[in-house]
């Protein structure tokens, strides 16, 4: 396959992983209890994408996705932790995946390494911004956390026949 050709698929899939997770983010939130932020199901698309399509693809439609839905949702200030949060998420997510991926399960670890980095990230964002309620809104990002993580692996274990990353790294 031409080196042309790889750099489309490798754009076009970030676009459309970016679309993907920004619909997921943006209009299946389900705000937290006094409206300091909310829970979605963008982690699990992340980590997939990351694993499943490349880290690059990975954290850049994490970056995109995540950043404008904070802005739609009206949370502009969270964007620099969302920015540190995702990519963080989608980097070790690759990390963990790859140092173990001769394992047949253990490599799956990493989908459910990976959100611990979110939470650590925007634990700090809350305890800035919040102050005492940054552990009540740290447990519901785990509770998103491990929502995707779970998400992640169905998807992986689902789609672990067709080798993308063969195709496109």
């Amino acid at each position: 396959m031409s080196k042309n050709k790889l750099i489309l698929i490798k754009i076009s899939l970030s676009a459309l992983m970016s679309a993907l997770i920004y619909a997921v983010t943006a209009f299946l939130a389900i705000p937290y209890a006094g409206g300091s932020g909310y829970l979605n199901f963008s982690d699990g698309l992340i980590i997939f994408t990351t694993i499943f399509v490349g880290p690059i693809e990975g954290i850049v439609s994490a970056i995109i996705a995540c950043a404008l839905a904070d802005l739609t949702a009206g949370a502009a200030n969270f964007i620099p932790f969302t920015i540190f949060a995702k990519g963080l998420e989608a980097l070790f997510a690759f990390l963990f995946y790859k140092a173990f991926k001769n394992h047949q399960h253990l490599k799956y670890i990493s989908c459910f390494i990976a959100p611990l980095f979110m939470v650590l990230i925007y634990f700090f964002s809350y305890l800035i911004m919040f102050g005492k309620e940054a552990l009540v809104n740290s447990l519901f990002d785990l509770i998103q956390g491990l929502a995707g993580a779970i998400l992640s692996y169905i998807l992986l274990k689902a789609f672990q026949k067709i080798k993308l990353n063969n195709l496109t790294n």
